[in-house]
C-alpha cells in the first residue's frame, strides 16, 4: 500500500475568526454563526468536507502535482492522502476513531471508495456497479454513497458487510452524503419536478426535505444529536443552512461569499464546508453555532424575505454551473 505523505500545519487565512449573527426565531434563542477559514498551505483550493467529535478534519486540495486529499489533526498536522494508483482522491469523511472515508479515481478514470486507517487503504466497490463512492463513515464503520449504474447514480448504504441500495420514489439520480450512527442516511434526488434533500430512516422510510421557498436544495451532513447542514439556491446565490429536524431553518453564507457550501457537523454544532469570492478559488472553512439566551427574534419566509438582500450573495443562474456530484 502506499503510504502517506505528510506536510506540516495549516494556513489559517487571515489568523481571524469571522462572527455573523442571523436572527432567526423558532426556539428562545438568537444563533450565531463563527466562522474560521482555513487552507492547506501552497494549495490551489481547499475544500473541507468532514469532521468528527476529536477534532479531526478531512477534505481535499490541489496543488501542481494534482488533486489529493487530507486529513489534519486537531494539532494541525496535516497527512495527505492519495490512494494506491489513484490519479485522484478525495477524504470526505471521518469518524471518532480516525477512520477515513472517500473515494479516488484509478489509472482509467474508474471511480472507487476507500476506507483509511494507519496508512492503509481498503478498496470499496458496490457489487456491479461501474462506479463507487463513499462519503460518509460512522462510528460503527458503516459507510454511505452513491453508485453507478444504469447510467445514472443511487444511493447505497452499507450496514456492517451488508449493501442495500436505494432510490427515492421517482428519483433520476440519488446521492447520498451523510450518515449517522443509528443508520440514518441523507442526500439529494433529482426527480421530474426538480432537485430535492432526503432523510432515509434505518426502516427504508425517505422523506423528501426542501428549504422553503428555493429553487432546489440538499441535505449533506447529519450529527447524533438532531442537527443538519445542507445547501439552497435563490436568484441571487448558493447558500449553506443549518436544519433542526422540524421547523426551523437557518440560512448563512460566508462573509462575502458568491458560494458557501456546509459539509460534515460533529455533535458540538460545529461544522464544515467551503465558499468562493468573486475569484471562484474554493476556500475551506470550520464554523461553530453559539447560542444567545435572551434574544428576541422573529421567525419565518416573512424574516428571510426582509434579510434577503442583506445576506443573500451570488450570481443568478447558480445552478446551471453545477454537474450532478456538483460540490466536488
Amino acid at each position: 500500500m502506499k503510504r502517506s505523505r505528510r506536510t506540516s500545519g495549516v494556513h489559517i487565512a487571515g489568523m481571524v475568526t469571522l462572527l455573523v449573527t442571523l436572527n432567526v426565531r423558532h426556539t428562545a434563542q438568537a444563533v450565531s454563526f463563527q466562522f474560521q477559514p482555513l487552507d492547506i498551505p501552497g494549495s490551489s483550493y481547499t475544500l473541507i468536507l468532514g469532521l468528527n467529535n476529536a477534532g479531526q478534519i478531512v477534505g481535499r486540495f490541489g496543488n501542481s502535482s494534482g488533486d489529493h486529499g487530507f486529513l489534519r489533526d486537531a494539532g494541525g498536522k496535516v497527512t495527505t492522502l492519495d490512494a494506491p494508483g489513484a490519479s485522484y482522491t478525495e477524504a470526505f469523511s471521518v469518524n471518532d476513531a480516525g477512520k477515513v472515508a472517500g473515494w479516488f479515481k484509478d489509472g482509467t478514470g474508474t471511480q472507487h471508495g476507500f476506507v483509511f486507517q494507519n496508512n492503509s487503504y481498503q478498496q470499496i466497490d458496490v457489487l456491479g456497479a461501474s462506479g463507487t463512492i463513499v462519503l460518509a463513515i460512522n462510528n460503527n464503520g458503516d459507510l454511505a454513497g452513491p453508485y453507478f449504474g444504469g447510467g445514472t447514480e443511487h444511493g447505497f448504504v452499507r450496514i456492517g458487510s451488508v449493501f442495500i441500495e436505494f432510490d427515492p420514489t421517482g428519483s433520476e439520480f440519488t446521492e447520498v452524503y451523510g450518515l449517522n450512527d443509528a443508520g440514518t442516511a441523507v442526500g439529494y434526488y433529482d426527480d421530474a419536478a426538480g432537485e430535492h434533500g432526503f432523510l432515509r430512516q434505518p426502516s427504508g422510510t425517505i422523506s423528501t426535505v426542501d428549504f422553503p421557498g428555493a429553487q432546489f436544495s440538499g441535505l449533506l451532513g447529519l450529527n447524533n444529536t438532531g442537527q443538519f447542514t445542507g445547501y439552497f439556491v435563490d436568484d441571487l446565490g448558493f447558500h449553506g443552512y443549518l436544519w433542526d429536524g422540524g421547523l426551523s431553518f437557518l440560512p448563512f453564507d460566508f462573509p462575502g461569499a458568491t458560494l458557501t457550501v456546509p459539509a460534515g457537523i460533529n455533535d458540538s454544532r460545529q461544522f464544515v464546508g467551503f465558499y468562493e469570492t468573486g475569484d471562484e478559488i474554493r476556500h475551506g472553512f470550520v464554523a461553530a453555532t453559539v447560542a444567545e439566551p435572551g434574544a428576541g427574534f422573529l421567525f419565518g419566509m416573512g424574516l428571510l424575505c426582509l434579510i434577503g438582500t442583506a445576506w443573500r450573495r451570488g450570481p443568478k443562474n447558480v445552478a446551471a454551473s453545477f454537474p450532478h456530484h456538483r460540490f466536488l
